[in-house]
């Protein structure tokens, strides 16, 4: 070609190459390092790293990639500028979760596009946080610790089972964990005894009562462990041997190694606000030991007190994400890798949350968000996305049936927006699409195409402009070459013709593969 010495050209690339090893003998994460320090001199600033990593929700705070966020830094604590592929391949060889590393540069995390989804997200948040007043709901006021909590708090937090977090508001406060240890309380259950013992004291059927009501099931047992009759009745089952303080400490344990190592606080004021106004579960108590439901040898006093702590346990959305998405990840904490429940625990934990976690709203739940839920009356609710992850919400104020008021809205919105349901892999029958975050950007984008072609063939005129509001090209064309304005036009769909000409970017000369135009 002239103008170019293709010599000079081809003797420069040998010398780039005696400067860097061939790429093949790098992982992904190296070869981003390599195409980085190709338009420098040679290096790459640490920050850049350390950005995509927080980019695609690998925090520096996340326990498997302290020791390497450390490496990034120099002794004044400032990120270093002198990475080249040779030292971050020496860096990832001294890090023990480096096939994560591997993954985020490749695009391989559960959540390809971790800032799209994120972005996402905050959408919904500020739609509920502008649209849902707080004077929506009413805080829970027969504890008055719960009475006199913000009502103006909003918070949210998400974890997947690649570890990848994002939260949002006020995730960072602390609030009493109350029914939202439930499901929790019955892992650690499950793990002491196994299902078939467990299940001999607890029912699995919904109760269609208040979470509190003081009745059993046809055999004297209560209906199930989302409901304070269950709850307490796996308390009873937990470390039953051990004294009060012993149980708790383990409880405790347990549900820090389900949070990555982040320790749950305590309430004193709630744990006595709860003993105080206990009528109705010492009556539950009394009627669960008269039946002879509890195991022999339960000690009632000291299993309700058991309770009660377990109920004035303090946590937030953060930590409630990361415990919900070990529940995904079928019992293995994405942010430590360290194995704390069952597969099977997890299972029958979240198939209990699926079918009797939301109180009385569980059926409406379950038809209408389609995720394992719980909520607790001190207005969070966290709802685990098997084999993805968990979200966790914080908003005080609750409705009549007792769960988060903003809550329920999030996550009405949340599968409207993605395909999370758990019955969305079904076939859709119309041109509706909601949004895969498993699937990286060229997928997504490939789907979102092929949808507003069905809707520009079909009519669907709101469905097509919600499409491209979403991103897609309103020239966009199928593998015909027969663009939107030729569907619409073929279809005698007037008014979506006038739509679609509206945009700049539509040329009405555009031929499909026959010759054929859509003005024609």
């Amino acid at each position: 070609m002239e103008g170019i010495d293709l010599n000079t050209t081809m003797r420069k690339r040998k010398s780039s190459a005696d400067i860097y090893p061939p790429i093949a003998k790098f992982p992904a994460s190296c070869r981003f390092i390599e195409e980085k320090a190709s338009l420098k001199s040679g290096t790459v600033n640490a920050a850049e790293i350390a950005n995509y990593l927080k980019a695609n929700g690998l925090l520096p705070d996340d326990p498997r990639l302290k020791s390497l966020f450390k490496k990034l830094m120099t002794a004044d604590h400032e990120y270093r500028k002198d990475i080249t592929p040779e030292i971050f391949a020496e860096m990832l060889s001294e890090v023990e979760f480096a096939t994560l590393i591997e993954r985020a540069f490749k695009g391989n995390l559960v959540v390809p596009d971790f800032k799209d989804f994120c972005n996402r997200l905050q959408i919904l948040f500020n739609e509920v946080k502008a649209n849902v007043s707080h004077t929506a709901g009413k805080n829970a006021d027969y504890i008055p610790k719960l009475a006199q909590i913000s009502p103006n708090y909003f918070g949210m937090s998400v974890c997947t089972i690649d570890g990848q977090r994002f939260q949002l508001g006020d995730a960072n406060i602390e609030f009493s964990v109350q029914s939202c240890c439930k499901p929790l309380t019955y892992c650690f259950a499950l793990e002491e005894h196994g299902e078939e013992k467990v299940h001999k004291h607890i029912g699995r059927e919904p109760s269609g009562v208040a979470f509190n009501s003081i009745c059993l099931n046809s055999k004297d047992r209560p209906h199930n462990p989302m409901i304070n009759a269950g709850a307490i009745m796996a308390c009873s089952l937990i470390k039953p041997k051990e004294p009060i303080y012993e149980r708790f400490q383990y409880v405790n344990e347990q549900l820090s190694k389900m949070s990555g190592g982040l320790k749950w606080g305590f309430s004193n004021i709630v744990y006595q606000s709860e003993k105080m106004h206990a009528d109705r579960n010492f009556c539950l108590g009394y009627m669960m030991q008269g039946k002879k439901a509890f195991p022999p040898g339960t000690n009632l006093h000291d299993t309700l007190d058991f309770y009660f702590q377990c109920c004035s346990l303090e946590t937030d959305c953060n930590k409630l994400a990361i415990a919900g998405a070990t529940l995904a990840n079928m019992g293995e904490c994405p942010t430590t890798g360290m194995k704390v429940l069952k597969s099977r625990t997890c299972r029958d934990s979240l198939s209990l949350m699926y079918s009797c976690g939301l109180y009385d709203y569980s059926g409406e739940w379950a038809f209408k968000v389609g995720i394992p839920a719980k909520s607790g009356v001190s207005g969070s609710i966290y709802a685990v996305i098997p084999d993805f992850g968990c979200i966790s919400i914080y908003s005080p104020p609750l409705d009549s049936i007792g769960n988060s008021v903003r809550g329920v809205e999030f996550f009405t919105r949340l599968v409207d927006e993605f395909i999370f349901h758990n019955f969305d892999s079904l076939k859709p029958t119309g041109t509706r699409i909601r949004i895969n975050p498993r699937l990286n950007k060229i997928a997504s984008e490939r789907e979102g195409k092929m949808a507003a072609l069905n809707a520009a063939a079909e009519g669907d005129l709101m469905e097509l402009l919600r499409l491209i509001r979403g991103g897609v090209s309103p020239a966009a064309y199928d593998y015909d070459r027969r663009t939107l304005l030729h569907l619409a036009t073929c279809s005698g769909k007037v008014e979506m013709v006038k739509c679609l000409l509206k945009y700049p970017e539509v040329d009405v000369n555009a031929v499909d593969r026959w010759g054929g135009t859509g003005t024609v």
